[in-house]
């Protein structure tokens, strides 16, 4: 039934894609969110001059790792080739790239902190994975969570 219902989406024009695990999907997106969000919120830099910094880039994949090791307590089962996957992936990230809470925190609006790092951070706990990266990013932006008041 669902395979129909895909084939119904792709037949209206929409690019869909049936998952097989979407729970490990959902997590994949996750990680990389988290990391990209973090970093160039934090940063406030676009990707290629974070990728460029060793320091920097350092700082992202551990952003990233963290998030990965939360998902493996949570149960998430990321496959061992993994990070090697990610590393080619933030390869093709346009240079000029900047998380949408990076351009939140340029605007002024309101952050998805607490969605991003916060969740991660809180997840860490619960489980009793260290996350201090991602500590770091949530008490660095943590001021702006709400915006700037007008």
């Amino acid at each position: 039934m669902l395979a129909g219902y895909v084939e119904q989406m792709k037949a209206a024009g929409i690019d869909v894609t049936l998952a097989d695990n979407m729970l490990l999907d959902l997590w994949k997106k996750f990680v990389v969110l988290s990391g990209t969000s973090g970093i160039t919120a934090s940063t406030r830099q676009a990707l290629g001059i974070i990728r460029d910094d060793e320091d920097m880039r350092a700082f992202f994949f551990k952003l990233m790792h963290e998030t990965m090791t939360v998902g493996r307590a949570v149960g998430v089962a990321f496959a061992p080739d993994y990070p090697a996957e990610l590393e080619r992936a933030v390869a093709t990230f346009p240079p000029t790239m900047k998380a949408s809470m990076a351009n939140d925190l340029d605007a002024g609006n309101r952050l998805e902190l607490d969605w991003l790092a916060g969740k991660v951070v809180a997840l860490g706990h619960k489980y009793g994975v260290p996350t201090p990266a991602q500590e770091a990013v949530y008490a660095i932006l943590k001021p702006y969570r709400m915006g700037r008041v007008r």
